[in-house]
């Protein structure tokens, strides 16, 4: 009788212990996502940050319902508090394309996660980029025209985000070697 005490209690500790190791991880990862968007630098109007390695990185190496909940909750710190996501009362602004990319693009690196060659994960990580830049040009869209749109919200951006994509490539593939 005793011993099944001992495993009830062991199996109700190692539980909590497994919550709270993913409660942990949530936050580091949070932690790790605010901190991306921190890291910027301005040319002339336009912010270049590393959101995007952030989340990209978030979707490739976290455990996916990990990655969900850090970018979920990631997406209510950008939508309540940010002021670069909102416009003006209750209404998103300008860059509230790109954080729906970045739940799209976070979303389609989560089906392709199994990838294990450098090629398909530059490839992935690609087309995850163009999700990113494409739901920011459509949103800016509605508001600036198409071409005004393309002009500032995808253009300025695409030798970066292809030094964004390198970076996040490299990173992916170093931590699977390190992991083997």
């Amino acid at each position: 009788m005793q011993a099944i005490t001992d495993q009830k209690v062991s199996q109700k500790y190692q539980s909590y212990t497994q919550a709270f190791a993913t409660v942990w991880r949530v936050l580091l990862l949070l932690t790790g996502l605010i901190f991306s968007g921190w890291l910027r630098f301005d040319a002339g109007s336009i912010p270049w940050t590393m959101q995007t390695v952030g989340v990209l990185l978030v979707a490739w190496l976290a455990r996916p319902q990990e990655s969900k909940a850090a970018l979920a909750v990631y997406g209510g710190v950008i939508g309540g508090l940010t002021p670069w996501f909102m416009g003006y009362g209750l209404f998103p602004g300008a860059t509230c394309g790109y954080w729906i990319g970045f739940m799209l693009a976070a979303a389609y690196i989560q089906l392709r996660g199994n990838t294990k060659s450098p090629q398909a994960v530059f490839l992935h990580t690609c087309m995850a980029q163009v999700l990113i830049l494409c739901s920011g040009w459509l949103w800016l869209s509605a508001v600036l025209g198409s071409n005004m749109a393309f002009q500032v919200g995808v253009l300025p951006f695409l030798c970066t985000d292809l030094i964004k994509v390198f970076l996040v490539t490299i990173a992916v593939c170093a931590y699977r070697m390190r992991k083997v």
